[in-house]
């Protein structure tokens, strides 16, 4: 795993004066990594090898070991690929709402409450650069490294590299000068994404348009008449962007241009100037001088178009206008501003920027003093001070009472009287470095304050993490609502049971819950979304300890700090039912206004015009007074979620900041933060991969199957060891072996990928002898204790599973009994439960010969552990059984899936759906989700690359699939099936969260045991039966789960231990593995179930029926 993240802070040993951000690192996991055209022309170190070099370029993938820094001091400075040993981290960007953990190993994690932010600052400009008659011009440069550089022994045109952090002659320094962000601000009044309020609307900065003076060698001022035509020429001796690549030459970089330079010198270059800034050199075409708005002085033509920027000016404003105030009547705002907000509306001191850096003078919390809750400033930033009076006196330069004059001293803060600069302010500085600190509250609802460089960002947190604070659902009471005539269900989820986290044992996978005592809260299916009459009500005083797997913490219910909402006034919520007794939330009134309509492609834009009159206000009932134009007190940010399931919303743009707290029903999320959604459908927006039921088809495949598309010409390579290698021959029997009781043959392939898997996992597709059969070894166990819990204590972790699997020598091959149903085989009538029953389509006669093939490769080659059904009046559909390999927390586990030939087919994979038995806990497997939808490059639902395959109707067949599913889909460690995770196998940021996940699945999995007893689906009753149940010379897998499972109860491992101590140090005994106190919780219903039901099978052998 990468030792940096993403936007940490860097510098380079051969030169801590050169810092950047790690841009991209060789771990990275996101899928939409920015690769853009300035990323694959960079610096690169002479002694960098040449693959890494040709896999970043032709692949445009980081080898491991290796990041992208953005180098720090123009924007367009370029970016470095550099080896990770070659840097140092100098400070890790945090944000209030960010997970982090202590430890990579350790299960608990916490929440950033709040940053303060420490920052090194440098000037952009001098009064003697402001001043300056003649500027530089630029010059070439050449290299002293790489493909570029001269041939000949001389030395090459450099500027001499100072050894310690020294600025460019014309700028002063100010590196020690130590400055607290919260005394800093922008240095514009706009920014792209800024939140901005305007006639009781608040909205999102889009774009800003300035205008720009700059001012020329003459000492004149123009305005250009368009600002997009400035260039900033950066190879000019004694700038910072000089300095830097000289500094980068220094250390032995060169940067790499496989397209754009010949051998040779390095051309000057210019690069865009926008966004400009005071203080930045730019130059331009001389027309644009000429037309523009001259504030000093007149056109010359004999002066270069060359100068520094002394003033920008925001002219237009674009805004997308989010939400309305709340608290007026909706005939006050009924239809939100224009959306381009021109000079006269920002000038008129009506339009106010939300400041996220403004505290309070006395916060609600001790711990919400100091807070820093907004990224506005960190490293590169261009800033200026908020009292630049108060920093004079606090950061000036002191007077020598001896000499009567300033000390000489670069540390403190030189402010340019806006008298020499022509009455412009030129007092902007940038961030040069930072210095973060992070208070943190723990799951076990500590807070304690850490260096930033002392914490590491947890990014992929489970399914089933919760914070205290956090609003959470018991999944047991869940409802899924059905209509009251039809009987079909409606899509909406009722949670009967909601509370507030209070702490969390994260080893033990358990929290106390503080519940709420009446709440009314209905969800979307995927609970993404509040459906209507949201109303959480009082909340009780008595804490329940919860498994954290009986726990979900859906989007719908929770805010997250530094969340910008905006405040539901107590009127709208104060409309009662028939009883009396209880409150309709906002949702009901917004409902009514037409104002739900917030998963479009325009998220949170209210449709106007609505009705007045359903809007209701009475002030009384406000515990937020009418507010002026500035005096904005109906919006504010989430600084805090409370025990009690109150928020602490911080009024920033009131003209006295201060906290309150509100219930939740009050809040209305104007920003909603970034988070993983457990639904499919929220992975169909957000992954790259683009999910999809439509399957990609190449160029050469049309729609259906051709009438002169021989089905002989499937292309599939089956090779049994010790047999013959069985090719596309056309007859029917190819698909058969000389010899099916061969020993020790080998499955048959027709995935190569698939082949390795299934190899991994132990698989076997003919019994071998009893005399050559040997169980897989089972991981070794701590030899002080092998409880899970404990591993995760001591960050020493094993790989999952040796927790979950059975006794030695439990492995089983089905094939070696005689009873065993057969593995293929046509039923008559089709059963009505299979997905696709009502589905019927239409099958032409080249169609029904692929399937045919289909059926006869899956009738002789299918793999131990599967069994198939089809049909003989319904050819179109295939039912498959798979039980859980060996070795994998699925063990002995049914996973059905249903299959069906479309009319597509096989130009297009065949439908499939999973049966998810999961009880709504969440998926299985990352590739199993709830909802049926099964994640495979085969099936067209994941875009295939170099890893995956893809689809072809030539080439690919059912069995693949099956194969897929068993061997690469229901793994040991089914944690890194997640989209990218595969880069994490092995890393010790991963070991914890993957066995986690695997004892999750692992208890959840015996309730798919359940479901295939309980509910037996048509086709495969005989094959539960026999797999499960006391049937004569069956394997019996009923007795053995529930053996298993009973092991690890902690009353088997008491005996366990006893039975230990009495045979002494006997070195075969190995301690039997513990899982946590949330699984057994879950372990214990099921296995409670499990047990009654095995106790009735042996007593009645027709208890199945």
């Amino acid at each position: 795993m990468s030792s940096f993240y993403f936007e940490d802070t860097c510098a380079f040993k051969a030169d801590p004066s050169i810092i950047g951000t790690v841009e991209i690192t060789w771990s990275e996991v996101e899928s939409d990594v920015d690769k853009s055209r300035e990323r694959l022309n960079l610096y690169v170190h002479k002694d960098l090898p040449s693959e890494v070099l040709k896999t970043w370029h032709d692949h445009e993938r980081l080898s491991p070991g290796y990041v992208i820094i953005g180098v720090m001091s123009q924007p367009y400075d370029g970016y470095c690929l550099v080896h990770e040993s070659s840097l140092l981290l100098v400070d890790r960007a945090l944000a209030a709402g960010d997970c982090v953990k202590r430890s990579p190993s350790t299960a608990q994690s916490g929440i950033v409450i709040s940053t303060s932010l420490v920052c090194e600052l440098q000037p952009l400009c001098s009064e003697a650069e402001y001043n300056r008659r003649e500027r530089p011009t630029a010059q070439a440069f050449t290299p002293s490294h790489g493909p570029h550089a001269p041939k000949s022994k001389s030395k090459p045109n450099r500027i001499p590299i100072p050894q310690a952090r020294v600025p460019s002659c014309t700028l002063p320094a100010l590196s020690s000068l130590r400055v607290p962000a919260s005394e800093l601000i922008y240095w514009h009044s706009y920014r792209e994404e800024d939140f901005v309020i305007f006639t009781d609307w608040v909205g999102q900065v889009t774009c800003v348009y300035d205008e720009v003076a700059i001012r020329l060698s003459n000492g004149s001022v123009v305005v250009v008449e368009d600002s997009r035509e400035l260039d900033e020429p950066y190879w000019i001796p004694g700038s910072r962007s000089c300095e830097l690549v000289e500094r980068l030459d220094g250390a032995g970089f060169y940067r790499y241009w496989p397209t754009k330079h010949a051998r040779g010198v390095r051309k000057p270059d210019v690069v865009p100037a926008e966004p400009c800034y005071p203080g930045q050199y730019v130059q331009t075409k001389k027309g644009n001088l000429r037309c523009g708005r001259w504030k000093f002085g007149a056109y010359d033509p004999a002066i270069s178009p060359t100068g520094i920027v002394v003033d920008v000016r925001c002219v237009q404003l674009e805004v997308r206008w989010l939400y309305p105030n709340q608290s007026k009547l909706l005939k006050d705002h009924a239809h939100p501003p224009a959306g381009l907000l021109k000079i006269d509306e920002l000038e008129s001191g009506e339009v106010l920027v939300y400041d996220r850096g403004r505290i309070p003078k006395t916060p609600i919390a001790a711990h919400l003093a100091r807070a820093s809750y907004g990224p506005d400033t960190g490293l590169g930033h261009r800033v200026r001070f908020r009292d630049p009076a108060g920093a004079v006196l606090k950061y000036g330069v002191p007077v020598d009472p001896e000499a009567g004059g300033p000390v000489s001293n670069s540390s403190h803060f030189r402010r340019i009287p806006r008298s020499a600069t022509q009455g412009f302010d030129m007092n902007v500085l940038q961030v040069t470095s930072t210095s973060t600190k992070a208070l943190v509250r723990w799951q076990d609802c500590t807070v304690t304050e850490e260096k930033s460089i002392d914490l590491y960002p947890y990014f992929h947190p489970d399914d089933h993490d919760v914070w205290p604070g956090t609003k959470v659902s018991y999944i047991p009471d869940e409802i899924q609502l059905k209509d009251c005539y039809t009987g079909i269900r409606t899509g909406i989820t009722h949670l009967s049971k909601v509370g507030v986290v209070q702490h969390v044992d994260a080893v033990e996978r358990i929290a106390s819950v503080r519940w709420f005592k009446a709440p009314r809260v209905d969800l979307d299916e995927g609970k993404l979304w509040q459906i209507s009459g949201v109303m959480y009500g009082e909340i009780g005083d008595e804490v329940s300890i919860v498994s954290l797997y009986e726990l979900m913490a859906c989007d719908a219910l929770n805010v997250e700090i530094a969340d910008g909402v905006i405040i539901v006034p107590d009127a709208d919520l104060s409309a009662n039912d028939n009883s009396g007794s209880s409150r309709s939330s906002f949702a009901d009134i917004a409902g009514a206004r037409g104002m739900l309509e917030l998963a479009g492609d325009t998220p949170g834009v209210l449709p106007f015009p609505a009705a007045p009159h359903l809007h209701v206000v009475s002030s009384a009932n406000s515990a937020i007074e009418q507010s002026g134009p500035r005096n904005v007190d109906w919006c504010g940010e989430v600084v805090d979620l409370c025990l009690d399931g109150q928020i602490t919303i911080r009024l920033g743009a009131a003209t006295d900041v201060r906290d309150i707290k509100i219930p939740p029903e009050r809040a209305l999320i104007f920003t909603p933060a970034e988070s993983d959604v457990d639904s499919y459908d929220s992975d169909e927006d957000s992954q790259a991969s683009g999910w999809t039921d439509e399957l990609s088809v190449s160029d050469s495949e049309t729609d259906s199957v051709s009438d002169d598309m021989s089905v002989d010409a499937l292309g599939v390579s089956i090779e049994y060891e010790g047999g013959r290698i069985l090719d596309g021959a056309g007859d029917d029997a190819m698909w058969t072996t000389e010899e099916e009781d061969q020993e020790d043959s080998e499955m048959p392939m027709a995935n190569d990928k698939a082949h390795e898997a299934l190899d991994a996992n132990a698989m076997t597709s003919s019994p071998a002898p009893a005399a050559k059969q040997s169980a897989p070894e089972l991981p070794e166990t701590s030899p002080t204790t092998s409880s899970l819990a404990h591993a995760v204590r001591q960050s020493q972790v094993k790989a999952p599973l040796s927790a979950f699997h059975g006794l030695e020598g439990r492995a089983i091959s089905f094939s070696s009994y005689s009873s065993m149903p057969e593995q293929y085989a046509v039923l008559e009538e089709p059963p009505i439960d299979h997905h696709y029953a009502a589905k019927i389509p239409a099958l032409n006669p080249q169609m029904m010969r692929r399937i045919m093939k289909e059926n006869e490769i899956m009738r002789y080659s299918l793999p131990d552990g599967v069994f198939v059904r089809t049909w003989e009046t319904r050819w179109d559909l295939l039912r498959v059984l798979i039980i859980g390999p060996h070795d994998t927390p699925y063990e002995f586990v049914p996973f059905v899936f249903d299959f069906q030939f479309g009319a597509k087919f096989p130009t297009s994979p065949p439908d499939a759906f999973f049966h998810a038995w999961t009880g709504k806990t969440g998926r299985i497997n990352p590739n199993l989700y709830e909802d049926g939808t099964i994640c495979l490059s085969l099936l067209g639902t994941w875009n295939a690359d170099e890893r995956n395959e893809a689809w072809s109707s030539k080439t690919s067949t059912v069995l693949q699939i099956i194969v897929s599913l068993m061997g690469l889909v229901l793994v040991k460690e089914p944690y890194y099936n997640e989209a990218g995770y595969d880069v994490l196998i092995g890393s010790e940021e991963a070991r914890v969260p993957s066995a986690l996940y695997s004892e999750k699945v692992y208890v959840m999995a015996k309730s798919f045991l359940r479901a295939a007893l309980s509910r037996p689906l048509q086709g495969i009753r005989d094959i539960i039966r026999w797999l499960y149940l006391s049937q004569p010379e069956g394997p019996h897998l009923l007795r053995r789960v529930v053996e298993d499972s009973r092991a690890l109860l902690p009353e088997a491992q008491a005996r366990c231990k006893t039975d230990s101590s009495i045979k002494g140090n006997d070195a075969s005994i190995t301690e039997p593995a513990r899982i946590s106190a949330g699984a057994l919780i879950l372990l214990r219903k099921e296995l409670d179930w499990l047990s009654v039901y095995l106790s009735l099978d042996e007593r009645d052998a027709q208890c199945f029926d």
